[in-house]
């Protein structure tokens, strides 16, 4: 019974720490899409353009 609810709180431990790294992962990422947003939409752009030729 006891290694059962320390296993249970050693999962739930886990569990939140991957959920704040994603969180985290996700913030990151969007922040360096809206910094760079206009010279990630030229290189869209002219990419898009290049393969319509």
């Amino acid at each position: 019974m006891k290694c059962g609810i320390i296993t249970g709180l050693g999962s739930s431990a886990a569990d939140c720490f991957y959920a704040v790294a994603g969180a985290f992962g996700i913030t990151v990422i969007s922040d360096f899409l809206t910094q760079y947003q206009l010279p990630i939409n030229i290189v869209g752009g002219l990419l898009w353009e290049l393969g319509h030729c």
